[in-house]
């Protein structure tokens, strides 16, 4: 009976919005800060997205940081600060977060999170070199990501988070 969404406009910054489908009535959650994209994932009452965080003493250099909000109170807590992850995913229970972790020398990996500090609980092993997207948890035990090869191709693939196991769904 509600939808959850970032509402933006030229004239507006966005904001994340709570909306009754049947009553019609917005409740405004909380302003969205900056991003890359109006990615998010909800799940268990709680918010997760990658925002921007820039150096305190140089400016060049920005980060992404993984923010959580509870969207009872509105209330954002940040999970993790001056990392590379993009693209986060929270799991049903609300304890883990799966994101995309880019490293500056272009590699690329999944990282599950512990909720509440922040904590690397697994990375997922990468030996072929994927460029990972928008990973959801698939699951208890997996992870379903859309994939990039060196060559450019793309597939989407069920990661297991027991064993690095991979099963392709598309080619």
């Amino acid at each position: 009976s509600h939808l959850l969404f970032v509402k933006s406009s030229y004239k507006s910054i966005p904001k994340f919005i709570n909306r009754n489908i049947i009553t019609g009535e917005e409740d405004e959650i909380r302003v969205k800060d900056i991003s890359l994209d109006n990615h998010f994932s909800y799940s268990n009452g709680k918010i997760v997205y990658a925002a921007v965080g820039f150096d305190l003493r140089w400016g060049w250099r920005d980060y992404s940081d993984i923010r959580i909000i509870d969207i009872t109170n509105g209330n954002q807590r940040t999970v993790v600060r001056n990392s590379k992850y993009f693209a986060p995913d929270i799991a049903a229970d609300g304890k883990s977060i799966v994101a995309v972790k880019v490293g500056t020398d272009g590699s690329c990996s999944l990282d599950i999170l512990d909720t509440d500090s922040g904590a690397i609980v697994k990375s997922l092993a990468n030996k072929a070199g994927y460029y990972f997207t928008y990973p959801k948890f698939y699951g208890p035990r997996k992870i379903v990501s859309p994939v990039r090869n060196q060559a450019g191709e793309m597939a989407l693939g069920i990661f297991s988070t027991e064993n690095d196991d991979v099963e392709w769904l598309l080619p």
